[in-house]
């Protein structure tokens, strides 16, 4: 996958997201990605987002993480990247 992507956004926009990570969850038998904008917040942290990713076709399509549970084990992957740990 390549380090920059176009997007569509929900609202139809067209945008150039920086690819920061794409890992593997085995149990839900699906690869997610770890994506900015290059945006931050008020506190001047980068705004991050994370999606399902699914290649068709070689295309690259983001998908909206379904449930709490796969939230809860996108958060331990995060951390694990953040502190250095081995997801």
């Amino acid at each position: 996958m390549p380090d920059k992507v176009k997007v569509t956004k929900s609202s139809g926009e067209v945008a150039d997201a920086e690819i920061i990570a794409v890992f593997d969850i085995a149990d839900f038998n699906r690869s997610y990605v770890i994506y900015s904008y290059d945006e931050t917040d008020p506190n001047g942290l980068a705004k991050l987002h994370v999606s399902q990713l699914k290649e068709e076709d070689g295309k690259y399509n983001f998908i909206d993480v379904e449930t709490d549970d796969e939230w809860t084990r996108i958060k331990n992957v995060m951390r694990e990247i953040i502190t250095g740990g081995n997801a």
